[in-house]
């Protein structure tokens, strides 16, 4: 009998050792953006909060570089390109992109004061295109709940006062303007009426200066002035009681004057 032996020999391609392996060290990245997250409603001028995490799905980078930048953009529909609205960018480090790796970060945006209506939020990594890449086409993302942007609000204080509200979440605290009182945080228009008492007055009697300025001039400050050819000789601050009336009483030396 005869034992016949023969050699099996099995050879391995290249291809085939490195199959098992998605992407080699020596791979290209291949830079994503994972999600991004705004608010459904703001007011253009405003700045808001926007989460956003780009990754990379291929392999280490080895290009010489310090950060990958990535842009916020606004856009009037979901598909995100560099000729849309840049608003604000972030740059992620080198070496919180490495192969598999999610990079998060909430970034501030603000908000052009044009912008009104329906838009989304949308971010691109790599918005400069300096890094090589192994896919440049799948650099954007964007939320897909768009956000509804509001006009700026404009304060509204004409005629009030007192820490009026101002309609945009303020108040309003500017002072009336002349012959005016703040009554119930409204500026309200007097018309004051002089009285002097007794008249004509003897030199050096007491004489009784009267100024009504009506129920909504209640707490307000009347000034007194007494001149003398054209100069001021005596002036008096009073406040007006509850009636709104102010009263002065003072001795006359005498002459002529004006009250």
């Amino acid at each position: 009998m005869t034992n016949c032996v023969r050699a099996l020999v099995v050879a391995f391609t290249a291809s085939t050792v490195f199959a098992a392996s998605p992407h080699p060290a020596w791979a290209t990245p291949d830079f994503i953006v994972v999600g991004v997250d705004g608010p459904s409603s703001a007011t253009a001028g405003q700045s808001i909060s926007v989460t956003v995490r780009v990754g990379n799905q291929g392999g280490s980078i080895t290009q010489s570089g310090v950060y990958i930048r990535t842009s916020i953009i606004l856009s009037t529909d979901p598909t995100i390109s560099l000729s849309d609205s840049q608003l604000t960018t972030f740059d992620a480090p080198r070496d919180g992109l490495q192969s598999g790796l999610v990079y998060p970060v909430n970034v501030p945006v603000p908000l052009p004061s044009w912008a009104t209506g329906s838009y989304y939020i949308g971010a691109y990594v790599d918005s400069p295109l300096y890094w090589t890449e192994t896919n440049d086409n799948n650099n954007t993302g964007y939320d897909s709940s768009p956000i509804t942007v509001s006009g700026a609000c404009t304060p509204s204080c004409g005629g009030k006062c007192g820490g009026a509200p101002d309609g945009c979440g303020g108040s309003c605290t500017g002072s009336c303007g002349t012959n005016q009182v703040c009554s119930n945080q409204s500026c309200v228009t007097i018309s004051p009426s002089l009285g002097i008492s007794p008249n004509p007055v003897t030199a050096n009697q007491n004489v009784t200066f009267t100024c009504t300025l009506g129920s909504a001039g209640a707490g307000a400050t009347v000034a007194f002035f007494v001149t003398q050819n054209g100069t001021i000789v005596a002036s008096q601050q009073v406040t007006a009681n509850g009636n709104g009336v102010a009263t002065w009483t003072r001795a006359h030396e005498p002459g002529s004057w004006w009250l």
